[in-house]
């Protein structure tokens, strides 16, 4: 079953991480909070940055490698990260 982000915005933080895979939207509106926009997340998928599966033309995030993603990227000293 497919969620759209607005669907998932509803649905609360335990449920919504036992969710196996995003789409790029759900992944800046839901997972990011709408904190990096879908262009970004593209963006950072294409040059290697986030972690994910091409599906056709289409990308797949795995919940649980983006949490692993941000806890190594994002809980580092902001002098160490590139600027996004």
């Amino acid at each position: 079953m497919q969620l759209s982000a607005q669907n998932m915005t509803m649905l609360n933080s335990t449920t919504a991480s036992q969710l196996t895979f995003l789409t790029a939207t759900e992944v800046a509106d839901v997972f990011f909070q709408g904190k990096l926009k879908y262009a970004r997340v593209l963006q950072m998928t294409r040059n290697g940055e986030l972690p994910a599966i091409k599906q056709g033309k289409s990308y797949l995030y795995l919940w649980s490698a983006l949490e692993k993603w941000t806890e190594k990227n994002l809980n580092k000293p902001s002098w160490t990260h590139k600027r996004l």
